[in-house]
């Protein structure tokens, strides 16, 4: 391994197993030796002291501009914020000696699907070169696509019950139902994105046992970086 860690991002519709099978990689390769961070690792070491050394005057002006064009189509404030925080924790995650592996469960291509449902035309606006252009920047070295059904996602997300976790959790079934299958439309658009970017993706079945994924992510991540 290198000084710098290596930063996987997994995605997917809520009630897939991201932060399951984080926390179960994460114990694996500390078994095997491994120093691994999971997203709140690395924003518990982060510091806004040391932000604008993260940032040229070039990323300031485009953050800028990609947080006017949310903003434009009437996304609130908050949600706008959440994709620009993950990228500066990603660019200081990438620069600490801390870890072998991030692991993270809801990352960049995570918040940006969640911001781009609130526009009227998502589809449209994932079009545009402000969206590409940010994912661009993501130091990310592999991505995971956990997929499974929107249907098995309404189930997992019922089955849950957490009343007071998010919106998702609290929509009406049928509006659920519409909302899951919006999100899945938009992380295929989405994948297409990174792949022409030649960004690393890997998918995964994650309708099967926790073991069989475990199985499928960490055959890829050995073969990529052990």
């Amino acid at each position: 391994m290198g000084t710098r860690p290596k930063i996987i991002e997994f995605y997917g519709l809520p009630g897939c197993g991201k932060t399951t099978l984080c926390n179960a990689l994460k114990e694996i390769y500390e078994s095997k030796g491994f120093k691994v961070g999971t997203l709140p690792d690395a924003t518990n070491q982060f510091s806004s002291v040391g932000l604008f050394h993260l940032l040229s005057l070039r990323d300031c002006f485009f953050l800028f501009k990609f947080y006017r064009s949310f903003i434009n189509n009437n996304v609130y404030k908050s949600l706008v914020l959440s994709p620009i925080r993950r990228l500066l924790i990603y660019r200081y995650a990438k620069r600490k000696e801390d870890y072998d592996f991030l692991f993270i469960d809801h990352g960049a291509v995570q918040s940006v699907v969640r911001v781009l449902y609130e526009v009227e035309n998502p589809l449209e606006f994932l079009k545009t070169p402000i969206v590409s252009d940010y994912y661009s920047m993501i130091p990310a070295d592999m991505y995971i696509n956990c997929r499974i059904s929107s249907d098995e996602a309404f189930s997992r997300v019922r089955i849950r019950n957490r009343k007071n976790s998010g919106t998702f959790d609290q929509y009406p079934d049928e509006q659920l139902k519409q909302v899951l299958k919006g999100h899945i439309t938009i992380f295929n658009n989405t994948e297409a994105i990174l792949k022409n970017l030649d960004k690393k993706i890997y998918t995964i079945d994650c309708s099967v046992e926790l073991d069989k994924c475990l199985s499928q992510v960490e055959k890829n991540i050995i073969i990529e970086y052990e």
